[in-house]
């Protein structure tokens, strides 16, 4: 925390099963210090003398113990996470189902949209067919202005894309960003991992890509699996190689979505309605994948995972100066992780009095006065932190 009486967040250290604490001096490196460790990295903070220490190495010791995510809990297959029972699951095979169901859960969405990819395309229509005219198209199932339409209604939207290299790849991850972020103030974009200058054999440890495919929606739905939200990747079970107009003028793969890598790979990605087939003597490349539909409680395992990737990737990306933007999970009254509307706008203010009522009276228990703060959420799973 960047003040005693603050809400906002400088640092932030997730429990995880790897976690440990130590407050050996030789380890810590400093009197009175305490390291704290988990898969992702280390942080040290300073107490102002031993007894302070020992205090806040029983507090950490007893909330760790509580989580969820802790050593305590059974985790198969070697997880993050344990196994969760009694979740809801629907299974789609190829993607005019799936982007048609991902497009209804973002019109209802209240609080607040994850989202992952490895290529993301704005101008992308969720449900088909749609007018091959463009000035006769209607425009309700195009992803941009969905996220637009959610997020000027004060949904916060996060988009996480992988920062290609361009000249491997023509995804133009840079235009997808620009077009998300002047939709809405609402809508948050990063691209990753980091440009990196090739000097040293140990910079290609950048080469690889976020091939991650996630939609989560409000805490309470999540969708995964092989299906980008971009060009070529919508299909049906037909596989149809061919897509002319039909007697209403529509076509079922407008534009861009008319591709066939094996004969031109996607250029200027721009420009949506750009084809680079002829519709009359070449045919599309289908595209089989699957993906899955989850609500229940394995849905804050999503959320976990996501405000991780999105912290190391803002601190990666944007360095210390961006801390003040990391997000955080905490839980409602119900147990369902959720972050609240407050802390995903990072309000300097903090949480508004109804949401930080219960929050202040489970920290006032580990709560001291020193110049710096850490604040653990007992029952649950977080903790921050500010070093003087």
């Amino acid at each position: 925390m960047s003040k005693i009486d603050s809400h906002d967040i400088e640092e932030i250290l997730l429990f995880d099963s790897t976690f440990k604490v130590s407050y050996d001096d030789e380890i810590t490196g400093k009197a009175n210090s305490i390291m704290m460790t988990n898969s992702g990295r280390n942080l040290v903070v300073t107490a102002k003398d031993k007894i302070e220490q020992m205090i806040w190495v029983k507090a950490i010791d007893e909330a760790f113990k509580t989580s969820e995510w802790s050593t305590r809990a059974v985790k198969r297959f070697g997880s993050f996470a344990p196994a969760r029972l009694n979740n809801e699951c629907r299974s789609f095979s190829d993607a005019e189902e799936y982007f048609s169901a991902v497009q209804d859960a973002l019109k209802e969405a209240k609080e607040v949209v994850f989202i992952t990819d490895w290529w993301l395309s704005p101008k992308l229509y969720l449900k088909r067919p749609i007018a091959s005219d463009p000035k006769h198209r209607n425009e309700s199932s195009r992803l941009d202005l969905i996220l637009k339409e959610i997020a000027n209604r004060g949904v916060m939207v996060y988009v996480l894309m992988f920062k290609e290299i361009t000249l491997a790849v023509g995804l133009n991850s840079e235009y997808s960003k620009k077009e998300l972020m002047n939709a809405s103030d609402n809508i948050r974009v990063i691209r990753h991992p980091r440009e990196v200058v090739f000097s040293t054999a140990r910079d290609f440890i950048n080469l690889w890509s976020h091939h991650e495919k996630m939609v989560v929606i409000d805490y309470k739905t999540v969708f995964m699996g092989g299906i980008d939200l971009c060009f070529g990747r919508m299909d049906t079970h037909e596989h149809p190689l061919t897509d002319l107009p039909n007697a209403k003028g529509e076509v079922f793969f407008p534009g861009q979505d008319y591709n066939n890598v094996r004969i031109a790979d996607f250029i200027k990605v721009e420009d949506p309605e750009l084809c680079l087939l002829d519709r009359d003597s070449q045919p599309r490349m289908p595209w089989h994948d699957v993906a899955v539909m989850l609500k229940g409680q394995v849905v804050k395992d999503f959320v976990i995972h996501f405000v991780q990737y999105w912290n190391h990737a803002m601190i990666d990306t944007s360095g210390i100066s961006n801390k003040g933007k990391l997000l955080y999970p905490v839980y409602n009254e119900n147990r369902t992780l959720m972050l609240t509307s407050e802390q995903l706008k990072y309000a300097n203010g903090g949480l508004n009095s109804q949401e930080a009522e219960p929050h202040l009276e489970e920290e006032q228990k580990v709560r001291t006065t020193t110049k710096y703060r850490i604040s653990i959420e007992l029952r649950y799973c977080w903790l921050t932190t500010t070093v003087p």
